[in-house]
């Protein structure tokens, strides 16, 4: 009977001691499988968070890829009524230290058109030229032509650009002008709205200023506030009129010529201010192209982690 209860203790006992040893080995597997469980999931959480972290450097770079300018651009234009506005608009150039800009409006007379060019090729050519007319007519578009193929003879060397009055600004009108070899135009936009066009010519703001009690005071802060490129045009030929006077149009053209004097903003030539757009844009597809590259290499990694993350989830 001894020798039976040994035997059955050591039996029990050895019973006992294997299940003891299966049941620490399964709370050992669970303690591994719960590690390896947590160490999965920090793995995880670390990939989401780099996942982040590419997201926002995709979105600073994003930022930083656009090109803007550090200051607004006024353009000081002059609409002419005669030949003899020129010798004016060559005195406020002079005075104030900054090339000018004259308008021509194409709904005049064909002689007086030449008129005006000869004026300008004796003044030796001192300033740009922006076309328009209003309403936008067959003769306008033709004058334009002429002035187009004629300027060179009359020793203009310059771009000649166009101004789209607003009252004509159609999509019909647009598709006339961009049909023709302008370097530029002018469109009138209530936030001073610049740039380029898709086929990569400029195209600037304007304003029109033509009666004594008008202010260029909102044009001006559009151009300041907004950094944009606009056209402020006096009208010489409400001056011609007897609407405006010459005294209140040499006062806006100091105040615009003190404005950049003061740092407030740039002034320059119509061709000048292209120019600029024109830079600006091929800064901006450079930086466009750079930050797709950027984009492209990140996405490459956001994927090969996303890829990670779901092998641990499964």
């Amino acid at each position: 009977m001894d020798i039976k209860r040994i035997l059955l203790a050591i039996v029990t006992f050895a019973l006992g001691a294997v299940l003891l040893f299966f049941i620490w080995q399964d709370a050992a597997a669970d303690k591994a499988r719960d590690s390896a469980k947590v160490k999965a999931e920090v793995e995880a959480r670390q990939y989401e968070i780099r996942i982040q972290e590419l997201e926002a450097e995709i979105k600073a770079q994003e930022r930083a890829a656009e090109v803007t300018p550090d200051q607004g651009t006024a353009v000081i234009a002059y609409q002419l009524a005669a030949p003899e506005d020129v010798s004016f608009v060559v005195s406020m150039g002079e005075t104030y230290g900054f090339k000018p800009t004259v308008v021509l409006d194409c709904g005049q007379t064909e002689e007086n058109l030449r008129l005006i060019a000869e004026a300008l090729a004796e003044a030796g050519n001192p300033a740009d030229i922006m076309l328009t007319g209003s309403p936008f007519t067959d003769e306008v578009l033709a004058n334009a032509r002429m002035l187009l193929a004629e300027m060179p003879s009359y020793g203009f060397r310059g771009g000649i650009s166009f101004l789209l009055r607003k009252s004509d600004d159609s999509s019909e009108n647009r598709a006339f002008i961009l049909d023709e070899a302008f370097a530029g135009y002018a469109f009138y936009s209530d936030n001073g709205a610049c740039g380029t066009l898709p086929s990569g010519t400029p195209y600037l703001s304007y304003s029109f200023i033509r009666t004594m009690d008008s202010s260029i005071d909102s044009s001006l802060r559009t151009v300041r506030s907004n950094k944009v490129s606009m056209a402020i045009v006096l009208d010489l030929v409400s001056c011609a009129q007897g609407t405006l006077t010459f005294d209140r149009v040499t006062e806006w053209t100091a105040a615009i010529a003190d404005a950049g004097a003061r740092g407030e903003m740039n002034v320059q030539s119509a061709d000048k201010a292209y120019g600029v757009l024109r830079t600006i844009r091929a800064q901006n597809d450079e930086a466009a192209a750079e930050y797709e590259a950027f984009r492209s290499s990140k996405q490459a990694e956001i994927a090969e982690l996303q890829e990670k993350i779901e092998e641990i989830k499964r």
